[in-house]
């Protein structure tokens, strides 16, 4: 209106870190899980995991710049910020988890083509025969790790709206 000063809109830090965790949760971090999908490896090949490995982890390091921007200058008292130190903290625990799964049982190595084959199963070669080699554990451990993975990431894509509500109404 007339006469009435204009809205200065968002600060800097605010988009700063919007951009951060969009680009971290909506392009690095699913860049990722389709890396890891059986037609991305069969694809790829063996560079898949580290494909795979290097999108999480870009997005992780992205994601940990623009939440401490965020924490830097407002802290964590609402619940986007809550969720957002969620969807972070169950993040860089999907690295650790992997750090720690079940490999091919130690028969499967002793033979060339077996190793091949449960290597393929448990680096991600695609399914078939080696998927027949994977114990229980690591079974167990795929779930795990998929169920965390797409929850989280769903949380952070929900996540992401409700920041841009927060923004859009925190600066009109």
């Amino acid at each position: 209106a007339p006469g009435e000063p204009a809205a200065a809109g968002p600060p800097a830090w605010v988009y700063a870190h919007g951009t951060l965790m969009a680009l971290a949760w909506a392009v690095f971090i699913p860049g990722g899980i389709l890396a890891a999908r059986p037609a991305s490896r069969r694809r790829m090949g063996p560079k898949w995991l580290r494909v795979h490995l290097g999108l999480q982890l870009t997005g992780l390091l992205t994601g940990g710049v623009g939440i401490a921007i965020s924490i830097s200058n407002v802290g964590v008292g609402s619940l986007h910020g809550i969720i957002g130190l969620v969807v972070m903290g169950l993040g860089v625990l999907q690295p650790i988890n992997a750090a720690f799964r079940p490999h091919p049982p130690a028969s499967a190595e002793s033979s060339g083509a077996a190793h091949k084959s449960a290597t393929d199963g448990a680096r991600g070669g695609g399914g078939g025969a080696s998927s027949s080699k994977k114990t229980k554990a690591r079974r167990v451990w795929e779930v795990l790790h998929k169920s965390i993975g797409y929850s989280v990431f769903i949380l952070a894509l929900a996540n992401i709206v409700v920041g841009g509500y927060v923004a859009m109404d925190s600066y009109r």
